[in-house]
């Protein structure tokens, strides 16, 4: 059977605004009561900016290093009126491009979405359309100035950067909490002293009933790093409730990679 429309386009959405990750096992939440934090202020300049810059450094130098990356995902995406599963193929080039395959169960492919440095390709199969902007279009579907690197980050659990912005930090026995806020956004990013890994990064909307949660758990080496295996993500526009699980079931590191995007003369140009 095959998908319905609606749910790829709402997931292709989710995609610039984080992409993927998680799967039918349910990652643990965070659970933290108040008296178990320790708060700490920041300001920026201040000496305490160290503490901040180190806790983000360590979380980069721990991230998956790699020049290719192919990803094969088990997922299901539910809503409001549909709870579908599918498998999301997902290549990168490292600052260069990343691209995703969306393909049903019975192997027919749904979408393919491709995003590079300056422009972002989506060609949808079912409706035979085909869409090329420059990436300055990602701005007007979600809440960011949204950008290569930005979306490279979240498909390796780290945090976005957020220029500008003010921060606090929150420390446990277990956990270093980052709260980083703008005028507009605002990210917590919650991150396992042990290993210095993310276990969850929250992006909230300051103006709109929007918000966005990434939980990750799982981890797992590739190479010599860790990666998340098993990631949630959850959208929260107004009335409107996506969830998407995923689970990682096939990769390769580092070796040559295509990045096929051919139109043919049946699709229409949106």
């Amino acid at each position: 059977m095959l998908f319905r429309f609606k749910s790829y386009y709402l997931f292709l959405i989710v995609c610039c605004f984080l992409i993927l990750q998680i799967s039918a096992c349910k990652v643990q939440r965070i659970k933290q009561k108040s008296s178990e934090v320790r708060k700490t202020s920041l300001s920026e300049g201040s000496a305490s900016d160290s503490v901040l810059n180190a806790v983000l450094q360590k979380l980069k130098e721990n991230s998956l290093d790699f020049n290719y990356l192919a990803l094969r995902y088990k997922t299901n995406y539910s809503d409001e009126e549909i709870n579908q599963q599918f498998s999301a193929n997902i290549r990168i080039k490292r600052d260069s491009i990343i691209w995703i395959s969306l393909t049903g169960a019975m192997g027919f492919e749904g979408a393919r979405l491709a995003v590079t440095q300056d422009s972002f390709f989506l060609l949808n199969k079912l409706t035979k359309e085909y869409t090329a902007k420059p990436i300055s279009y990602l701005s007007q579907i979600v809440p960011l100035n949204t950008n290569l690197q930005m979306l490279q980050n979240l498909l390796l659990a780290q945090p976005i950067e957020l220029a500008g912005s003010s921060h606090r930090f929150y420390h446990t026995d277990s956990f270093d909490v980052i709260k980083q806020q703008t005028p507009k956004l605002q990210q917590t990013t919650t991150i396992h002293q042990q290993n210095y890994t993310s276990t969850e990064i929250m992006l909230a909307d300051q103006h709109i009933k929007q918000d966005l949660q990434l939980t990750f758990g799982n981890y797992k080496n590739i190479g010599e790093k860790h990666f998340p295996f098993e990631s949630e993500i959850k959208v929260n526009r107004g009335l409107q409730k996506i969830n998407i699980k995923m689970e990682l079931v096939r990769y390769t590191l580092n070796e040559p990679l295509v990045f096929p995007f051919e139109v043919n003369e049946h699709y229409k140009q949106k």
